[in-house]
């Protein structure tokens, strides 16, 4: 079986929470494999449900006046998934219309298997003794008749609901781990109707991953750095030893950004590096909301032109892993002795990472290491 730590997952779900019972660690696995486990209608009964929820919860604080303690945004409980919870939320002012795509598209992607889910309970049962997840058989047959039951929706037990009150919506760990990000885009848009937006970072970051996930997610344009590479006779060792310098900021600037500024249409010519040649324009219509991904997207020629800056970084290891999984061997060889040189020069020298408004450690799977620097 797939060892992505769903042991680990549980018992820091028991640490943190001590009086869950066998039910809440049943449907604690069964989140972790199956996300919402059914699909939400649309967003209109989605943000429904939250606001009559949200409504309960406001009614209950006021009758007992007990806030209760301080939780986190959300739990990673693994697999791809996180509970985001909902008090922080509507403490804030975040949007419960955003809050319901989230949830609309998370189950849309989710794609567990049953078959993996079962196997999963049938070696949690087979625990030895010594093993701190071991089950006594009182457990056991709790496991087994779940099963039985072809592995029902479970519901939290009485003493969790009591014990934690609850209030939470399953969705894609990338939700959890970028809501800072999907914060600040939602608070500029109550202000304006417009926003440009730039994700730069190494090669491998999950640049373009996240770029096109916002695009989806607020129909917007997403246009690439990469298609914006230097043409033959701009490739010179002179441009090259600048940091910056390797792509062509200046006809991205005039091509894209300034069509942008003034909402009109943007043709887009990608650069083809095997051929040395422009390829034929694609229109693309004004849009309200545009994502630049890229690295050099951040280049001080540029940022005057966008609304926010996100930077996000990759472990070294992590980013070799991917390079060599996406470009091969000879691939990532051609990464390690240029590119990632050069954009280490340019990351260094203009304080790239430094001036972003949001930086972002990135792990396999939107697995996130460490938190948001805001």
């Amino acid at each position: 079986m797939d060892e992505w730590n769903w042991k680990q997952s549980l018992l820091c779900h028991i640490k943190s929470h001590p009086s869950a019972t066998i039910q809440d660690l049943i449907k604690l696995l069964y989140q972790q494999e199956m996300g919402i486990g059914h699909m939400v209608p649309g967003e209109a009964e989605a943000l429904q449900r939250v606001r009559e929820e949200r409504r309960f919860y406001e009614q209950n604080l006021k009758n007992t006046g007990n806030q209760g303690e301080e939780i986190p945004l959300y739990e990673n409980i693994g697999n791809g998934w996180v509970r985001l919870n909902l008090q922080p939320l509507w403490i804030g002012d975040f949007s419960m219309k955003t809050l319901a795509r989230m949830m609309v598209l998370s189950s849309k992607e989710a794609r567990g298997n049953l078959q993996n889910l079962q196997q999963r309970m049938r070696d949690w049962m087979e625990l030895k003794e010594e093993d701190p997840l071991h089950l006594n058989s009182e457990k056991r047959i709790q496991v087994a008749r779940w099963l039985e039951a072809d592995c029902p929706i479970p519901s939290h037990s009485k003493e969790y609901t009591e014990t934690y009150s609850p209030h939470y919506r399953v969705v894609r760990a990338e939700y959890g781990y970028f809501f800072p990000l999907y914060h600040q885009i939602d608070f500029h848009l109550k202000r304006g109707k417009e926003l440009t937006l730039a994700i730069d970072g190494p090669c491998g970051s999950g640049k373009s991953t996240l770029g096109y996930k916002l695009s989806q997610f607020y129909d917007g344009s997403l246009f690439h750095m990469d298609d914006y590479y230097l043409l033959l006779e701009q490739q010179t060792p002179e441009r090259y030893l600048q940091p910056g310098e390797n792509v062509d900021h200046q006809r991205f600037q005039q091509e894209v950004l300034e069509k942008i500024l003034v909402r009109e249409d943007v043709l887009v010519q990608r650069y083809d590096c095997g051929k040395g040649v422009l390829e034929e324009g694609k229109a693309v219509p004004y849009k309200p909301i545009n994502i630049i991904e890229g690295s050099y997207s951040h280049h001080p020629n540029l940022v005057a032109y966008y609304h926010l800056k996100v930077f996000l970084s990759v472990d070294d290891k992590e980013q070799e892993k991917r390079l060599r999984l996406r470009n091969g061997e000879a691939g990532w060889r051609r990464f390690k002795t240029k590119w990632i040189p050069l954009e280490n020069k340019y990351f260094d020298a203009l304080k790239i990472r430094e001036k972003a408004d949001l930086v972002f450690v990135t792990d396999t799977d939107y697995n996130m290491s460490g938190k948001p620097e805001l």
